[in-house]
């Protein structure tokens, strides 16, 4: 790429008497070019769109990656409320969903190496409920984010921890636990007398050449 454009260069072939190089027959490819040195230069990254399996395979030429991976939020805790608003000091809110864990790495690969990316999926929210002693929705984890090579799992982005329902007139629901390292995706928020609880936040997968 001169100049910020892409160049179509068409390589000698075997023998070509006017440089006596020896390279591959046919070998029109594109190439980008460095501009700062003028150099061949690669060219790979991958952003995914949102939770679910992507498979791609290294390019020639690239031999180390960066990953930028983040698990998924926890769904947050329903309240277990009181029949009569009058008493709402009896209400027991939700607990809040944990945050995911956040992974940046560098990673050795090979040209031709098959990579699969599993992106996770943010924990459901749980619900509120009214009643005696009643407890409120609990909510789900929130799916890992996995890069595997070549089918051996590389990197493991956990998800957050779920939060749970409260329990009217007794005890509010205990929050979902954050994955470490911290950095990923939010975990829900909790359920109250005057908000239902929200779903964890979508993982995400990012690769880029190193």
């Amino acid at each position: 790429m001169v100049g910020g454009s892409l160049e179509r260069l068409s390589l000698p072939t075997v023998g070509d008497p006017s440089t006596g190089a020896l390279v591959v027959q046919d070998s029109d490819i594109h190439i980008g070019m460095n501009d700062q040195f003028n150099s061949l230069r690669p060219e790979f990254s991958f952003s995914a769109p949102g939770p679910g399996t992507y498979t791609m395979t290294v390019p020639y030429g690239v031999h180390r990656i960066v990953c930028n991976l983040r698990g998924a939020g926890g769904g947050g805790g329903g309240a277990g409320l009181h029949p009569n608003s009058i008493y709402t000091h009896r209400d027991a809110n939700g607990g809040s969903g944990g945050d995911g864990a956040r992974l940046y790495e560098y990673i050795d690969v090979s040209p031709f190496d098959e990579i699969r990316l599993i992106v996770g999926q943010g924990g459901s929210a749980g619900s509120n409920r009214t009643g005696y002693n009643v407890r409120g929705a609990s909510g789900s984890n929130g799916q890992s984010t996995r890069l595997y090579i070549n089918n051996s799992q590389v990197l493991h982005a956990d998800g957050g921890g779920y939060g749970r329902g409260g329990l009217q007139n007794e005890s509010s629901g205990r929050n979902g636990s954050d994955a470490s390292p911290s950095g990923g995706a939010v975990g829900g928020s909790r359920g109250t007398r005057s908000s239902q609880p929200t779903s964890g936040q979508d993982g995400s997968a990012s690769l880029s050449l190193a």
